[in-house]
């Protein structure tokens, strides 16, 4: 191969319709992805530098023949959360793209069962005939790329390999080369445990909706217990619903951090289980009502508001049935561990005023 023919604009030819190509082929994926209920930590690409493509040509000139024959010039990557989740997006891009089996390699299926090291699976691809001929992809027609996905945790081995220049194993000094095998069994094991961990989130999850669905209440407070209860119990709903009215709110919705926020302060009063709560807000529904008839001044209308407004405004009755002095530290030992719990001398006298009035 002579000068001119791996020359920065023999290079530019071969390179003018990436840009636009990875960037159409990212969007392309993560439509494909999200249509497949799977989440992703990212989808990127990018065209491989101009001396990193020239370096790689002249390193095997029987192989390669310039810049086009090169099928990672553009590289695209998928990296998954869980190492299972590489296969679901393996079998998406082998009905939705057409695949180059004779270069494309499964890196999983190469490491003997005594051996650990990158595993990562590797296409190289093009868009499909049926997908080439939409007006959208047209310009794209015979262009290939590479495809690689692998697991989070597979990517920080493999980027840190990159970044430390271990290119081959086998020039690598014995000691050297056990500690790699060693980091990636570990890497391997997390891979593993994340995903266990991960299915047994979900089937504690399906074991709690089940429960509360048939009113088995005894369950400890977390916040798995707390969705559910907040999204299935008649009597949280409804309060929910009334609170929501006279806050003048559209809608409502959950979030994790401020219902766990509101439990964790309910906890300091004896809730324990599932159970606590909801006998709690049973016996004090129309103690709450009147509560908030009192305490709602704002009324002119929230666009969204989170669910679980009645478990505040539980916290709220029971701080104004405190003692003056037991009032005083528990607001204080609030602000301290919360931020943003912080009561003015206004409102601590406001909750006095009302807890005396519904004495």
């Amino acid at each position: 191969m002579n000068a001119e023919g791996l020359s920065e604009a023999s290079y530019a030819a071969s390179t003018s319709r990436l840009e636009g190509y990875g960037q159409v082929v990212c969007g392309l994926l993560k439509h494909l992805i999200a249509e497949a209920g799977i989440m992703v930590q990212s989808v990127e690409y990018r065209v491989k530098t101009w001396r990193s493509a020239q370096t790689k040509v002249e390193a095997a000139p029987d192989k390669y023949t310039g810049y086009g024959s090169l099928t990672d010039l553009l590289g695209v990557r998928v990296i998954t959360y869980f190492d299972d989740e590489v296969d679901l997006i393996s079998e998406l891009i082998e009905r939705e793209f057409e695949i180059d089996e004779a270069n494309s390699v499964d890196k999983r299926a190469l490491l003997d069962p005594d051996r650990f090291g990158y595993l990562s699976r590797h296409y190289i691809l093009s868009l499909d005939p049926r997908r080439e001929s939409l007006i959208e992809y047209r310009q794209y027609k015979g262009l290939g790329f590479e495809l690689q996905v692998r697991s989070l945790l597979q990517h920080a081995w493999a980027e840190i390999e990159h970044d430390l220049g271990y290119k081959s194993k086998g020039s690598l000094p014995k000691a050297t080369r056990r500690q790699f095998y060693r980091l990636a069994g570990l890497l391997e094991m997390a891979d593993e445990q994340f995903r266990q961990l991960r299915d047994a989130h979900q089937s504690y999850s399906e074991e709690v909706h089940s429960k509360i669905d048939a009113s088995q209440m005894d369950l400890p407070l977390d916040q798995l217990t707390i969705q559910s209860f907040l999204e299935t119990n008649a009597t949280a709903l409804s309060i929910d619903k009334m609170l929501a009215t006279k806050l003048r709110t559209t809608e409502l919705h959950y979030h994790a951090e401020y219902a766990w926020r509101q439990v964790a302060k309910l906890m300091d009063f004896g809730a324990v289980t599932v159970q606590d709560l909801a006998q709690d807000l049973e016996s004090n529904r129309e103690r709450i009502e009147i509560f908030s008839d009192h305490w709602i001044t704002d009324t002119g209308g929230h666009k969204a508001l989170s669910r679980g407004l009645c478990l505040y405004y539980l916290l709220l009755l029971k701080i104004s049935q405190l003692k003056r002095g037991e009032m005083d530290l528990f607001v204080s030992e609030l602000a301290r561990r919360y931020r943003g719990m912080v009561f003015s001398e206004e409102q601590k006298k406001r909750l006095r005023e009302i807890g005396e009035l519904m004495q």
